[in-house]
């Protein structure tokens, strides 16, 4: 290990040093990753500068990340480097940082301390916004939070709402860069699961027009889970036009099978778009048919919520009787309308204020016959909302 950290001091001077060091480093996974296996990385990591270092520091954690590890020494490790590091050498192995931040995400998410790593979370996003060059093009961006138009562009690598506005990231307050990263769905995890979604609202707020496996390794599921995160934030802050929007990003990306994080997003878009309008919105032309169709096909108790809520002169018996199979005992239903999260009371009782037949109390019974599934779903709250609207 002393000829790796003698070469990492020697190799980070000037641009040609750094890529003879990436060089040299890309040979030495081995010699890492059994230096890592015994103990051996703390102390190179320790003689090393992260801003001088940075690349050099970032193999190092790389490898430590993937061996056994003491975890509270790691998660110190990992915030002095992104406190500290240099964008330039950061943006020559963007992948590997953006995988180092993603261990360090999960195993906040582990531990269950998410709170622990809001603050690095966003700091290291910055950190490669600024490594990014200037950006300028013409083509469209993802939508952003404040564009509520039913023809957003579905978020990709080409897509985008506007043409971006060039400017200079910095890594004070600054997260613009156009490009969507892993870092940027880890944060919004870890908002949501800390229960502080106000950190993710800048982060939010920002368009993106562009989506690289090659700097940042993200995924289709990665994109997916960010605007689905985002959906769950923005429902946190009550800002429910903002989470229709991110949910109709997640439900209308390319797709010929539904997966389930889509299919999440499209139970919440039905129940937030009650909330905020009245009605489910139609989907963009641009959706997929077939996508649409497996969708209202899995997600019939929603559907049949929501023809009970748009229509006050429909008997929810109409809908229930068509139902086969389905259990009508009320022994294990939820009262909506009980705020205690008593689960031993009725979804009928909480309908007992309002005359018989009405539409509160036909809203009642449809969500009682399908209480056990928007309870599964984690959906009951809004559920909650939506009858509320009504009374």
């Amino acid at each position: 290990m002393d000829k790796v950290v003698t070469s990492i001091q020697g190799l980070s001077s000037t641009d040609e040093d750094i890529q003879s060091l990436k060089t040299f480093l890309g040979k030495q996974d081995e010699v890492l990753l059994k230096a890592a296996a015994s103990g051996q990385l703390d102390d190179a990591i320790a003689a090393l500068d992260p801003g001088l270092h940075s690349l050099g520091m970032l193999h190092l954690l790389a490898a430590k990340s993937v061996s056994r590890f003491e975890p509270q020494r790691f998660i110190a490790q990992v915030q002095r480097f992104v406190q500290h590091c240099s964008p330039a050498q950061i943006r020559i192995s963007s992948v590997k940082y953006c995988k180092l931040c993603r261990k360090f995400s999960d195993l906040l998410v582990e531990l269950r301390q998410p709170l622990r790593g809001i603050a690095t979370l966003k700091h290291a996003i910055a950190v490669f916004a600024a490594s990014s060059p200037p950006r300028s093009s013409n083509i469209p961006t993802a939508p952003s939070s404040s564009n509520n138009n039913n023809n957003n562009v579905p978020p990709s690598s080409s897509s985008s709402s506007s043409a971006p506005t060039t400017t200079t990231a910095t890594t004070n307050d600054s997260l613009t860069s156009g490009e969507l990263t892993t870092m940027h769905t880890d944060l919004m995890q870890l908002c949501l699961l800390a229960k502080f979604p106000k950190p993710a609202l800048s982060v939010l707020a920002e368009d993106f027009f562009e989506v690289s496996n090659e700097t940042s390794a993200i995924t289709i599921k990665d994109v997916l889970c960010y605007y689905y995160y985002g959906g769950m934030i923005y429902i946190a802050m009550k800002r429910f036009k903002d989470a229709i929007q991110c949910f109709r990003s997640v439900i209308t990306a390319p797709a010929h099978v539904v997966s389930a994080v889509m299919l999440e997003a499209y139970k919440k878009y039905i129940l937030v778009s009650l909330i905020e309008l009245g009605s489910i919105p139609p989907l963009p032309k641009y959706a997929s048919s077939v996508a649409g169709r497996q969708l209202k096909t899995l997600a019939t108790p929603y559907h049949d919520f929501a023809s009970i809520f748009g229509n006050p002169s429909m008997s929810a018996s109409s809908i229930l009787a068509k139902k086969e199979g389905k259990d009508r005992d009320n022994k294990d239903k939820i009262d909506l309308n009980n705020n205690n999260n008593n689960n031993n009371a009725t979804v009928g009782a909480a309908a007992s204020s309002a005359p018989a037949g009405s539409h509160v109390d036909e809203l009642h019974k449809v969500a009682s016959h399908y209480a056990e599934t928007f309870q599964k779903d984690n959906n009951l709250g809004l559920v909650k909302q939506c009858i509320h609207t009504v009374y």
